[in-house]
């Protein structure tokens, strides 16, 4: 089969920075993200895909990721995070993460970010 395990966040309650916690579930075949504390939980151990993307809101940002509450930078094949000068800026970021069952992933941003402009998105892929 197809990947599993799959969600689509968007929006926050107002502008934010460090852990996001991003508030509507568009679509879901899983309860691992949770939209009161921006996570996604590994249901089970495997390799899995996230997305976020951003509008920022004011000077400067680097948006990362937060596994198991520590910043990484980067996950499985990729560079580090997106880094954006300042203003209304867009910023972007895509990673593969190996996970053990319990782990879990949410965007990290220094700086702030629109509460409207941002969706959040993953699943399992094996």
């Amino acid at each position: 089969g197809g990947a599993s395990h799959s969600f689509m966040a968007i929006d926050m309650a107002a502008i934010a920075s460090g852990h996001l916690k991003i508030g509507a579930v568009l679509d879901h075949t899983t309860s691992a993200y949770s939209y009161s504390t921006g996570r996604y939980t590994a249901p089970s151990d495997g390799f899995y895909f996230f997305s976020y993307h951003c509008m920022g809101s004011g000077g400067a940002r680097e948006i990362m990721w937060a596994k198991n509450g520590s910043i990484y930078p980067s996950g499985i094949g990729t560079n580090g995070g997106s880094y954006t000068s300042g203003g209304s800026s867009p910023a972007s970021l895509t990673a593969i993460f190996e996970l053990s069952s319990g782990d879990y992933i949410n965007p990290y941003v220094t700086g702030s970010v629109a509460a409207d402009y941002i969706n959040f998105t993953g699943c399992k892929l094996i």
